[in-house]
């Protein structure tokens, strides 16, 4: 079924609490279903933060660590450098395939002076290239729309797709929507979704298409199928 381009990079962006942990951890546990291991970087929760939320779930992340399906890596107990090392060891040790790194803002704090992000994030994509290992970055934006902080970071060209969280209101309620800004050699639907946070994980609904004056002004492309049935349950 869908899904990501195997060795691709997905950023995931927007504010605070739009589900950017929940839909990167999904796509971890989607890939341990398949027998395909994973490897969490977080520095938005500690270990014990991303075993206690996922309960909530229903995944039971343990079970796939005890089975060396699963590793957690804790960024902060290294320097930047360490970290891809680490990251590396990893993806050979239980032969890893997917990789969250939740909160890659944090990673520009972790650099030396003399370093930038987008060389460092070079370094990175290129081992997650060579492995083969598809990638999600997720990045905690301060406004609400998100997206002239994802250019703004330079990462932009080691990035095959940029997929933008955000709060809309419509009937004065909050609703959280999902849309797809950059996807490589793919065309997308042209919609603004929905998503819902459940006790399954985030799911993707229909497309906001009776209020499509919502955005206007931002020309904003959106989920593919394949995106949108990876998530769909």
């Amino acid at each position: 079924g869908g899904g990501f381009v195997r060795g691709s990079s997905i950023l995931i962006s927007g504010s605070s609490g739009t589900g950017k942990t929940i839909l990167g951890i999904q796509f971890i546990i989607d890939g341990l279903l398949k027998n395909e291991p994973g490897i969490i970087v977080s520095f938005e929760e500690d270990m014990e933060q991303i075993r206690e939320n996922s309960k909530m779930f229903n995944w039971n992340l343990e079970e796939f660590e005890n089975k060396k399906l699963l590793k957690i890596i804790s960024p902060l107990e290294y320097d930047a450098y360490e970290l891809a090392l680490q990251i590396e060891e990893t993806i050979d040790t239980i032969k890893a395939k997917r990789l969250l790194l939740d909160g890659i803002g944090r990673l520009q704090r972790m650099l030396p002076q003399y370093a930038q992000l987008p060389e460092y994030m070079g370094t990175v994509s290129n081992i997650l290239k060579n492995k083969n290992i598809t990638a999600v970055y997720t990045n905690e934006t301060s406004n609400l729309t998100g997206a002239t902080q994802i250019t703004g970071m330079g990462i932009s060209p080691f990035l095959d797709t940029v997929i933008l969280l955000r709060y809309v209101e419509i009937k004065s309620e909050m609703r959280k929507a999902i849309s797809v800004l950059k996807m490589k050699g793919s065309d997308h639907d042209k919609e603004i979704r929905e998503i819902v946070i459940t006790k399954n994980g985030a799911e993707i609904k229909l497309p906001f298409s009776e209020y499509s004056g919502l955005l206007s002004g931002n020309p904003i492309k959106i989920p593919s199928q394949a995106f949108v049935e990876a998530f769909k349950k």
